[in-house]
């Protein structure tokens, strides 16, 4: 593992009435604190080594949230530091950005736990090695390619671009061993016969065929570009009457349309289909999905405008062949049967796990706030 974060301790001085409360955790080499009350933990707890959370006793640090949006922040640090950006906005905003992953950093620490629980010492020591192995792998790919010589020079590489060596371990060790458990854990895809993909294919066939749909083109005389409705209804006139006279109505529409669509024939939506309940104009839908394809429509007429409609091509509702979504249909069962056994692992992990979290006073301060604020808190906190 790499070095440990230094340690964290709470201030011995007199403390307000409103001094943060500590919970400790220590691995033998060095001791951590969580912050866990008091109006304190909304200040600065961005440092990499502030812990921001503790799962069984077990530290989650900023740096380890923080670590994917390092790039961005430099660039707002920088900001803070030329004045752009005040520092405050900044605290805020990885403040946030923390919160949103909080969540997946304790599902993995949990995991990672479970793991640990299962393995006997000589395993644990076995699996140790193998992540030293791969991870010295992975650096040394990483090196290759940013053509980095040594160690040195690309931990300091990593610090220039907001990381660590030491982060970039935790993480990776955090991911494979969460991954291994939960692939135990959920034991391996059940062999699907040919009769399980076919009741789920009939229970889902809404989902695999393809609804009714239509390809058309459009005329549009609006009110308004031709001294209202009666100019209108007179420039519709000429166009009805060349269609009716065997103009084709593509060459209709490009010479009389008021829609941008007049210079590719006015076909709706630059040519694609149009299923039901898709159009506001119940009238023009019921219309293209009843009269023969390449009919011209009566003109239909709006409080702004008036329309003809051509069916170009229909097409009826199909049913998308078995075969042709049976691997899908296989995918698909696997996937809900992973996500169904991953519930229950972590259902189960945190039955029994004692989680604390900076979040969590957070929260609470802020609804305190709200309540100092606000005599209606109450209810509106319900």
């Amino acid at each position: 593992m790499g070095p440990p974060p230094p340690r964290l301790s709470a201030n011995d001085a007199e403390q307000p009435s409103e001094a943060p409360t500590v919970t400790s955790y220590t691995d033998g080499q060095t001791d951590v604190q969580l912050v866990t009350s008091g109006r304190d933990v909304l200040d600065k707890v961005t440092e990499e080594s502030q812990v921001v959370a503790t799962v069984n006793g077990e530290p989650i640090f900023a740096a380890d949230l923080l670590e994917p949006y390092q790039s961005g922040l430099q660039r707002a640090e920088q900001d803070v530091r030329d004045g752009k950006l005040p520092a405050e906005i900044l605290e805020k905003q990885k403040f946030e950005l923390m919160k949103k992953g909080i969540d997946g950093a304790i599902e993995r620490k949990l995991l990672e736990q479970g793991l640990k629980k299962t393995l006997k010492k000589e395993q644990r020591e076995m699996i140790q090695v193998f992540l030293d192995q791969y991870f010295e792998q992975e650096v040394q790919a990483m090196m290759a390619k940013d053509n980095i010589q040594s160690k040195h020079e690309f931990d300091e590489h990593l610090k220039k671009n907001g990381f660590s060596l030491a982060s970039l371990r935790r993480g990776f060790e955090s991911r494979t061993m969460a991954t291994e458990y939960l692939r135990a854990k959920q034991g391996d895809p059940p062999k699907l016969t040919r009769d399980e993909l076919m009741v789920y294919y009939n229970e889902h066939r809404d989902e695999y065929t393809i609804p009714e749909r239509v390809k058309w083109q459009f005329l549009l005389i609006e009110y308004k570009k031709h001294g209202g409705r009666q100019g209108a209804y007179a420039v519709l006139n000429k166009a009805a009457q060349e269609i009716k006279q065997g103009v084709v109505f593509e060459e209709v529409v490009k010479k009389y349309s008021d829609s941008a669509t007049r210079y590719d024939g006015g076909y709706w939506a630059s040519g694609d289909w149009t299923t039901p309940g898709s159009l506001s104009d119940s009238k023009v839908e019921k219309a293209l999905f009843e009269m023969p394809v390449g009919r011209v429509s009566a003109p239909f007429e709006s409080e702004t405008d008036f329309k003809m409609v051509k069916v170009v091509e229909r097409q009826e509702a199909t049913l998308t062949p078995f075969d042709e979504v049976q691997e899908e249909i296989e995918k698909n069962i696997l996937k809900a049967d992973r996500e169904k056994a991953t519930r229950e692992v972590m259902d189960e992990l945190y039955k029994n796990a004692h989680i604390e979290s900076i979040f969590e006073e957070a929260k609470k301060i802020e609804e305190e706030q709200i309540d100092q604020d606000n005599p209606f808190a109450n209810q509106l906190l319900q």
